[in-house]
């Protein structure tokens, strides 16, 4: 695989490959193979994942600190007016979905790349794939794209109106929504997105350590990215 990976990046005229988001569990396996073929590793983006063991909302609730549990009620008092529709196809929606999305993106103070609305529909021809629309009124103020498979539940990517969403804290109604579909499916684990760790932290998610892997296809370049890379670790917030 890596070296199919190399010639693809040689016939691309890409310069540098990278691995992100290799686990603890997928270290072991890949960690000997990919640094004999001159990557190097870096810490990178950790994931978010809250385990899921509660019969309900309220307990969901109770292993919350006090101070998070006021804060959430009061973030969630409008969560009534919110009509939540999932769906496994969105192409009546789609336009409007993806304009959300690029709204959410140049909001975001991390940039990734830009997502086509086909990437949105194929991601949903998946069989794990599902869409949680959120509607005030018949206005349509929110999505969120997840992957669900027999124990988790994957958050791909959350998007909102900005006005709209902060008016009814949307991030933290579909954050309980999430919780509730794990609950209801006998999902074991939420997995959230890479963004936001402080609220997440406090909502109760752990942070799973990953690695990032990368090597230019340049000897001395590489050579110069591994003197380099102790300044491109990201620093990973500690859970509680």
């Amino acid at each position: 695989m890596i070296a199919l990976f190399d010639a693809d990046a040689k016939a691309r005229n890409t310069h540098i490959l990278a691995i992100k988001d290799v686990n603890d569990t997928t270290k072991s396996c890949l960690d000997k193979v990919l640094t004999a073929s001159g990557f190097h590793s870096v810490a990178g983006m950790p994931s978010a994942i809250s385990p899921i063991h509660f019969a309900s909302i309220d307990e969901y609730m109770a292993s919350l600190s006090s101070a998070t549990r006021k804060d959430m009620r009061r973030k969630l008092k409008r969560s009534g007016d919110i009509r939540i529709e999932y769906r496994d196809t969105i192409d009546d929606v789609l336009g409007e979905i993806h304009s959300m999305y690029l709204e959410t993106k140049n909001r975001s103070d991390l940039q990734f790349e830009e997502l086509t609305p086909e990437y949105f529909q194929e991601v949903l021809k998946l069989e794990h794939g599902v869409c949680s629309l959120y509607f005030a009124g018949d206005t349509l103020i929110g999505a969120n794209l997840m992957l669900a498979n027999n124990e988790r539940l994957l958050d791909k990517f959350f998007c909102m109106r900005t006005d709209a969403g902060q008016e009814y804290n949307l991030y933290f109604v579909s954050w309980f929504t999430n919780i509730q579909y794990c609950i209801d499916h006998g999902l074991r684990f939420y997995q959230s997105g890479q963004a936001g760790y402080e609220t997440k932290l406090r909502l109760g998610s752990k942070m799973l350590e990953n690695a990032m892997y990368f090597r230019h296809r340049n000897p001395i370049a590489n050579a110069l990215l591994k003197l380099a890379s102790p300044l491109l670790t990201f620093d990973v917030p500690k859970s509680n």
